[in-house]
């Protein structure tokens, strides 16, 4: 009988990352070698050309067809193209991000005083919800530049060598911190929006564990996070988008979402999630070739189950104020 390695998957699992980080740097030395506006215009046209063939490019048609019906289907093909080509873009940037901060002054645009305006008194704290539109990793700059001081939140990649690669990058974005999404996310951001910070996350990605709105005429899901850290801190949530206005060039907005503070606190933070829908339905109409259409935005999931499943995230944000884990919803309704 052949002898049985207990360790033997976790060293195959470490070989894997080894093989795959290696690859990842390969890439990142050919793009670095290239001036930024170079490598984003090649891998974006590699993107244009590649993208479409994979099995992904018809649930990015499929996407288009439920949400923008009134165009033609040789327009969608159009915009599905360009969209991947953004995606490609996007990806060098990604890798070249220090290139873009160190030349923002000139690559990143904004309204003076946009930050200031859109936070009102509190020039301290806010939440803010982008998409991913244009160069989604540049959004934070703004409020950075305006001395707010905002932690980001973002999705881990499997590859621990290439997620901790990526997360140095984007430190350069986000120098207050930047968070992994986890159980004790909620809490950390909570402790960090008290204090003297704000927070910066993405909130156009399907959620299993979120709740229903109506995007482009269609239920989809969503999370209600940024709705609900806004609503329990009594911060103002501020959508913001990126919109790229010729190569490695951009135009950051922010808007002032309202929300409500009723006694029926999930129907607050559902109303607010779905205002936050509304505005990035109206940013992605008017540059629907610039939004991530590849996501399973509309996916069927469970939409019963979620639309009760505010106390968990809420249970810890009262928790952190009471220094318990309780479920706000069953003693406070406020």
């Amino acid at each position: 009988m052949p002898h049985h390695d207990p360790d033997r998957p976790g060293t195959l699992r470490r070989l894997k990352y080894g093989l795959e980080y290696g690859l990842f740097l390969a890439v990142v030395g050919i793009v670095r070698l290239m001036p930024l506006d170079m490598a984003s215009a090649v891998m974006g046209r590699i993107w244009r050309m590649l993208a479409p063939l994979t099995r992904r490019q018809q649930r990015v048609l499929e996407n288009l067809e439920r949400a923008m019906p009134e165009k033609s289907a040789a327009e969608r093909r159009t915009i599905a193209r360009d969209a991947w080509e953004n995606l490609g873009r996007v990806s060098a940037e990604t890798l070249l991000i220090d290139r873009i901060v160190a030349q923002k002054d000139k690559r990143v645009s904004w309204p003076d005083g946009m930050v200031e305006t859109r936070m009102g008194t509190d020039s301290d704290h806010m939440v803010l919800v982008s998409l991913h539109l244009g160069n989604w990793e540049v959004v934070i700059l703004p409020a950075v530049a305006a001395g707010v001081k905002p932690v980001g939140v973002y999705r881990e990649v499997k590859n621990p060598l290439v997620d901790a690669y990526l997360r140095r990058k984007r430190m350069l974005v986000f120098p207050h911190g930047l968070l992994s999404k986890g159980h004790d996310t909620a809490r950390t951001l909570l402790g960090h929006l008290r204090r003297t910070g704000s927070v910066a996350l993405v909130g156009d990605l399907r959620e299993s564990k979120g709740i229903d709105v109506t995007f482009f005429g269609h239920r989809a899901s969503a999370t209600y996070f940024p709705a609900m850290l806004a609503r329990h801190c009594r911060v103002p949530l501020i959508a913001g988008r990126c919109v790229r206005t010729g190569g490695v060039h951009f135009r950051i907005d922010m808007q002032h979402i309202d929300y409500p503070v009723t006694d029926d606190r999930d129907a607050d933070i559902a109303a607010a999630t779905q205002a936050i829908h509304d505005v990035f339905e109206q940013w992605i109409r008017e540059t629907p070739a610039q939004w991530m259409w590849v996501q399973r935005k509309w996916w069927p999931g469970r939409s019963q189950r979620r639309q009760s499943r505010h106390g968990e995230e809420a249970g810890v944000a009262e928790g952190a104020r009471e220094g318990t884990e309780t479920d706000p919803l069953r003693r406070d309704t406020t």
